[in-house]
């Protein structure tokens, strides 16, 4: 899978585009194959380091997406795989 990360905080340089391992979701949890994204202000805020990253560095930013469920975690009965859906922050 590719994500678009940084490692330190910084302006755009300090993006770059990796291969990382796909994520399994976690009780609670959907996997989402992402067929959209945005940046927003607040990613823009948390790349230069005024805001912390919830889960630390490194970081892959963006929190509004739409795309189609690929797989749940124990417990997940909102959504279900191939349910296509939204988040936003």
């Amino acid at each position: 899978m590719r994500a678009v990360r940084y490692h330190e905080h910084g302006d755009e340089s300090v993006l770059t585009l990796e291969t990382v391992d796909r994520p399994e979701p976690g009780p609670g949890e959907a996997l989402v194959g992402i067929e959209a994204a945005s940046v927003n202000p607040i990613d823009t805020y948390v790349r230069e380091g005024n805001v912390r990253p919830p889960s630390g560095l490194p970081h892959v930013g963006g929190s509004d997406l739409a795309g189609v469920v690929e797989s749940v975690g124990e417990g997940v009965t909102a959504v279900e795989p191939g349910d296509r859906v939204f988040a936003t922050g």
